[in-house]
C-alpha cells in the first residue's frame, strides 16, 4: 500500500494511505452530481447512484465520508447532503433538518407534510426533486453538518434502489392527488411536472404553461 505525508494546519506530518485519499477524491466528485439548489439540474440516475454507493460503503463510513464532505467542500455548505441523507437513511419521525430559504415555487403548506422526505419525493423508489430551487439570505446554520450528525442516530435504508423507469415513476408522481394539491399556482404545477420529466431523463426544452408565457430552460441547465 503507497503511503502519502500530509502537512497538518498545525505543522505536524500525518501518514495516510495513498489509496484512501483517492477513494475520497471519488467519493466526492461522485457526490457533487448532486446540486444543492438546482430541480432542473438534479437527476433521478446520478441520485440513485450517489446513495447506493454510500449504502455499500456501510453506515460509518458512509457518514464518514459526508462529514468529511461537508468539512472539506466550499466555501458554500453543501446543501446536496441534506437532499442525499433523506434517501439514504431512514428517519420514522418527519425530517426538522431543512435546506435554508424558501422554495422558489410557491407550495402548500398543509400539503408538504404528505412528502415526508420534502423538498425529494420517492416514486416507486425513483427520487424527484420537487422544488426548482431555494431563495432566501441570512445565516441558516450549517444544516448539511446537522444532517449528518442526525443521521448517526438512524438506519440506512436495508436495499438498494432498483428501478430504472424513471420515466413511469415521473408519470405516477405527477398524477397523483398530493402533487396536483401542492402547488398554489397552475402554471407553477406545470413547470415543475416538466422539470421533473428532465429529472426523469426527459429532453423537452421548453413548454406552454396555462398562463401563456413559454419559459425556456436555460442552456446551462441542458
Amino acid at each position: 500500500m503507497n503511503l502519502i505525508l500530509v502537512v497538518c494546519s498545525s505543522g505536524l506530518l500525518l501518514i495516510t494511505s495513498c489509496t484512501r485519499a483517492i477513494a475520497q477524491t471519488s467519493d466526492f466528485a461522485l457526490l457533487n452530481t448532486i446540486p444543492s439548489n438546482s430541480g432542473f439540474d438534479f437527476r433521478s440516475e446520478k441520485m440513485i447512484r450517489v446513495v447506493n454507493h454510500l449504502r455499500h460503503l456501510g453506515k460509518d463510513q458512509a457518514l464518514l465520508v459526508l462529514s468529511n464532505y461537508v468539512q472539506e467542500v466550499g466555501p458554500v455548505t453543501p446543501e446536496n447532503v441534506v437532499l442525499i441523507c433523506r434517501v439514504l437513511f431512514v428517519n420514522s419521525n418527519s425530517w426538522t433538518i431543512q435546506l435554508p430559504g424558501t422554495p422558489n415555487n410557491v407550495v402548500n403548506a398543509n400539503i408538504i407534510g404528505k412528502f415526508p422526505l420534502f423538498p425529494v419525493a420517492l416514486s416507486e423508489g425513483v427520487p424527484f426533486l420537487l422544488v426548482e430551487g431555494y431563495r432566501g439570505s441570512g445565516f441558516f446554520g450549517n444544516p448539511p453538518a446537522a444532517c449528518v450528525e442526525y443521521c448517526k442516530g438512524l438506519q440506512m435504508i436495508s436495499a438498494d434502489l432498483t428501478n430504472t423507469n424513471y420515466e413511469a415513476a415521473s408519470q405516477s408522481l405527477m398524477g397523483s392527488k398530493e402533487f396536483k394539491e401542492l402547488y398554489n399556482d397552475p402554471s407553477d404545477e406545470s413547470w415543475i411536472a416538466f422539470m421533473i420529466q428532465r429529472q426523469a431523463g426527459g429532453t423537452n426544452e421548453f413548454i406552454e404553461l396555462p398562463n401563456g408565457r413559454r419559459r425556456i430552460v436555460p442552456l446551462s441547465r441542458k
